[in-house]
């Protein structure tokens, strides 16, 4: 297990852990989102709480830090590249729930896990959505 291996790994689960939603309230509407309406930081109570705009634009940042990271890790030779992006997509779903910025409790990774689903299989993750 190489090095950049492992720095991966830990970069993937701090970028999974961002919490957008609580970054996005605290900018655009001056509010803890934990402390309104499900107190979720995702995007739907998000759109409930602050607005549609905002909503989507927690949706797509929680989307784009579970595919950007995996897309430079698909791009990444390495000796056990299926289990090292196995690991990169684990790690960052992690994040994301587990967040330590949130004291370890976060979101429920659906944005975050369909990002992970759109850079493993495009096709597969657009067919779905649409269904």
């Amino acid at each position: 297990m190489s090095i950049l291996f492992v720095l991966m790994i830990l970069l993937s689960f701090f970028i999974g852990a961002i919490p957008f939603g609580l970054i996005i309230g605290r900018l655009a509407a001056r509010v803890d989102i934990t402390r309104r309406g499900s107190g979720n930081i995702g995007a739907a109570n998000v759109a409930r709480e602050i607005g549609i705009r905002w909503g989507l634009v927690t949706l797509i940042l929680d989307m784009l830090k579970g595919f950007l990271p995996l897309t430079i890790g698909m791009k990444i030779p390495m000796q056990y590249h299926n289990i090292f992006l196995i690991i990169l997509s684990l790690s960052l779903l992690l994040g994301h729930i587990y967040s330590p910025f949130l004291r370890f409790k976060g979101g429920k990774g659906v944005s975050t896990g369909f990002g992970i689903f759109l850079a493993l299989s495009p096709i597969s993750a657009i067919i779905s959505f649409c269904i």
